[in-house]
């Protein structure tokens, strides 16, 4: 590891569950299978995330998982594209409210820094051809998302704060902690200041 103390996430979406696939420095997961058991290439991973749909063919990839509670590990093929199909904002990884219960990427910030690098305010136009509405309708819909989205990172309850001592600091029962933690895909960064 080149940086100790900071995780890095790459997020890809499986086409076959609809789910994301979350590539990390300490963790790979799916919240379908479980936690990748390989180690996963960054090049493999970032490969995966930037297939863009339109322009790029998705990544077909197995992985060996593990579950708590299960039987044993479980090979599973995913097919992989653009993270940005599941989580265009990349945030979701980060958002306070994720239980350990349900996914492997659970990690406990101080500070959030995210640069939002959208398409900003669509152009006043209307077209009566099916190419103009087919288009106006998908940016239509994205950007409702992109919304939703925003409002939810903004509507998240804030994280309790307690007096900071490295002899005394404690964290919340099946939470992660990173000092840093970047998210490739979504342009996120995220701090830690308790001194861990």
């Amino acid at each position: 590891m080149t940086h100790p103390g900071i995780a890095t996430v790459i997020t890809a979406t499986d086409l076959r569950t609809s789910n994301a696939v979350r590539f990390g420095s300490v963790r790979s997961s799916c919240s379908a299978y479980g936690t990748i058991t390989e180690p996963v290439t960054v090049a493999e991973a970032v490969t995966a995330s930037a297939a863009f749909p339109l322009l790029l063919p998705a990544i077909e990839r197995s992985y060996t998982f593990t579950r708590a509670g299960s039987e044993g590990p479980d090979r599973q093929a995913l097919l992989l594209t653009d993270g940005g199909i599941y989580d265009n904002l990349g945030l979701t990884v980060l958002d306070p409210r994720r239980s350990a219960r349900h996914t492997a990427h659970v990690y406990d910030t101080d500070y959030i820094i995210a640069c939002d690098a959208g398409r900003g305010r669509l152009p006043l136009v209307a077209g009566h051809f099916a190419g103009t509405r087919l288009r106006r309708s998908f940016d239509t819909v994205h950007r409702r998302a992109q919304d939703a989205a925003r409002a939810s990172a903004r509507a998240a309850p804030e994280p309790p704060t307690w007096p900071i001592s490295p002899a005394t600091s404690t964290r919340s029962e099946g939470r992660r902690s990173a000092p840093m933690i970047r998210n490739i895909h979504g342009m996120i960064l995220a701090m830690s200041d308790d001194g861990d």
